[in-house]
């Protein structure tokens, strides 16, 4: 449903760092559901899940999901899943 090109595009602006100036990438924590539904977090390391906009204005639009791993030497980005836009699931 999305080219291979596009999704390497969308995870080098998130590694970068440059994806929330992005407008169309809608930048936001991952939560675990609809509505007021906490973000997640991995318990393991303290990871926050979140996701962006592969595509907009598009029926079941894909959405990349990614841990944002804190620690002391900066932060660590692991990609995790491209999902359909209501897939709140992370691996």
């Amino acid at each position: 449903g999305i080219s291979a090109e596009k999704v390497v595009e969308v995870c080098a602006q998130v590694a970068c760092l440059r994806a929330p100036e992005v407008a169309a990438r809608e930048v936001h924590e991952l939560r675990a559901g609809e509505g007021g539904a906490p973000a997640w977090v991995r318990d393991r390391d303290g990871a926050k899940a979140w996701r962006c906009s592969l595509q907009v204005n598009t029926a079941a639009a894909r959405r990349l999901h990614w841990w944002d791993i804190p620690g002391r030497d900066g932060r660590t980005i692991e990609f995790a899943s491209v999902a359909v836009h209501d897939d709140f699931s992370i691996p």
